[in-house]
């Protein structure tokens, strides 16, 4: 199912399958959130930052990108979950 389908059938919210999915979605966002938030990745980021915008970059700044990235991963990783179990 496309996600176009999914949204316009109100599956894409459902909450369906949510607990038979929990162990692997919750392990899964543990190791995201190791990986995202681990102090040398804030660090590599907070360089590159300061590079493209200059020095003196904002906490809260790394930590929104932070998120929004976790974001992303937790989705696409859901997303395959998802697909590799309808090939099934």
């Amino acid at each position: 199912m496309e996600v176009g389908q999914a949204i316009n059938q109100g599956s894409m919210f459902s909450t369906t399958g949510i607990m038979q999915n929990a162990p692997i979605v919750a392990v899964l966002g543990a190791v995201l959130f190791f990986l995202v938030a681990h102090p040398f990745v804030f660090k590599l980021v907070d360089s590159i930052i300061e590079s493209v915008i200059g020095t003196n970059t904002q906490r809260d700044l790394l930590v929104l990108i932070h998120s929004i990235v976790f974001g992303i991963l937790m989705f696409g990783s859901m997303y395959l979950i998802n697909v590799l179990n309808n090939n099934n």
